[in-house]
């Protein structure tokens, strides 16, 4: 889909597959391996070992936690592309540095949520310049441990840009989060480098 507001912005809206999210009839131990590896994501944990019982304990709360609970973004990626098969299908591939970017570059705007188990709602990612949004797109989703989706995105105005996060569900609308992107003009860029003066 393309879209021609203001012609700044081109999407080509593509959800992914979510991982499916823990049955009735699945072993509290599966589960509970997945709420580890959550809560060292949520919390931002990089070294390796086990979380405490209080961590498990607020990941699992969360999960189970029913209605009127905002899905949690775990990682924003803009990619060069993402995986399609192979044991990374649906995973960014080539992560781009969301300070560097060039005008008329596209780029895969590549989201990871944890989404309370009964939660139903969508997504919505707005992009904004300079105050005014100059597009928005939607992603239904659905209780999962792990709900990955993407959208590929061309920017065609130099600048910062924010792209507000919002859940949309029957208890309203709420923030999930905000990101900013940096855009540059490479022709700007190469007759006027960045060197310091002596």
């Amino acid at each position: 889909m393309t879209d021609t507001q203001g012609g700044c912005l081109a999407f080509n809206d593509r959800v992914a597959d979510r991982d499916a999210s823990p049955k009735e009839d699945y072993s509290m131990k599966a589960f509970s391996r997945l709420a580890i590896a959550s809560a060292f994501a949520l919390s931002g944990a990089h070294a390796i070992g086990a979380p405490s019982s209080d961590e498990v304990r607020n990941v699992l709360s969360y999960y189970y936690g029913g209605a009127e609970t905002t899905p949690v973004l775990v990682e924003f990626k803009l990619c060069e592309d993402v995986y399609r098969e192979g044991t990374d299908k649906n995973n960014c591939k080539n992560e781009i540095d969301p300070h560097s970017l060039e005008v008329g570059e596209s780029v895969y705007a590549w989201m990871n949520f944890m989404v309370p188990r009964e939660e139903r709602g969508e997504i919505l990612m707005q992009l904004k310049h300079n105050g005014v949004i100059r597009g928005a797109r939607k992603a239904n989703v659905h209780g999962a441990v792990r709900y990955r989706t993407w959208r590929k995105i061309t920017f065609s105005r130099t600048g910062e840009w924010q792209i507000p996060i919002l859940y949309d569900n029957t208890f309203g609308v709420s923030e999930v989060d905000t990101v900013t992107l940096t855009v540059t003009d490479p022709l700007v860029t190469q007759v006027f480098p960045d060197t310091e003066q002596e």
